[in-house]
């Protein structure tokens, strides 16, 4: 029994010193805006400082570099995001200025998968399909999304915050804060709460 007993003691030790270095290394990040290892928090608002039209038959506008961009425009490669309604409808619909709260948010990566001449991705930060044989590897989209609530404008979904990038490479993750700051540009603003939960 004993023997049982010390492997198990062992195990729990390891596991409790291993949780208590994950932490520590994960809290030397927090407030760091710079770091892609900081997320947006719970409780941030999102303040859209001027009107937005979502044309017919779309679900949401680009911006980068802090203005509104067909897709076509984007470089995908650098900072980007897309401000989303929760439905696509056949007529304009208008959000006007307003301060969203974040719900929740989610990173995810997305697959890029090739097919012949073809690049295939199912995201909302992405087109569906693109044209692409350059005979490289297979990108990857480095998504945020922030799930948003507001009582006057319960329409809108989410902002997603994203760039392309091939896997193994240095600059293969999330954008850190200030890099979505900077897509952002002055259009929207990211208010984070205050240090110690104010």
């Amino acid at each position: 029994m004993t023997s049982i007993k010390r492997p198990l003691h062992s195990m729990i030790v390891l596991f409790g010193v291993a949780t208590l270095l994950c932490g520590c290394s994960t809290a030397r990040y927090q407030g760091d805006e710079n770091s892609p290892f900081y997320a947006i928090p719970a409780g941030t608002h999102v303040v859209l400082a001027q009107a937005l039209a979502i044309p017919p038959e779309q679900v949401g506008v680009f911006i980068q570099n802090g203005k509104v961009m067909p897709w076509s425009r984007i470089n995908q490669y650098h900072a980007h995001c897309k401000f989303e309604m929760r439905d696509r409808k056949d007529t304009e619909q208008r959000v006007n200025p307003d301060e969203f709260l974040v719900t929740r948010v989610v990173q995810d990566v997305i697959h890029m998968l090739k097919w012949g001449r073809w690049q295939v991705a199912e995201a909302s930060l992405v087109k569906r399909v693109s044209s692409k044989d350059d005979g490289g590897p297979s990108v990857m989209t480095y998504a945020t999304y922030m799930y948003l609530a507001s009582e006057r404008q319960p329409r809108v979904f989410r902002l997603g915050c994203g760039h392309w990038d091939y896997p193994g490479t240095r600059s293969a993750e999330y954008l850190s804060i200030a890099q979505m700051r900077k897509a952002l540009g002055d259009l929207i603003t990211l208010q984070l709460p205050a240090k110690g939960g104010g």
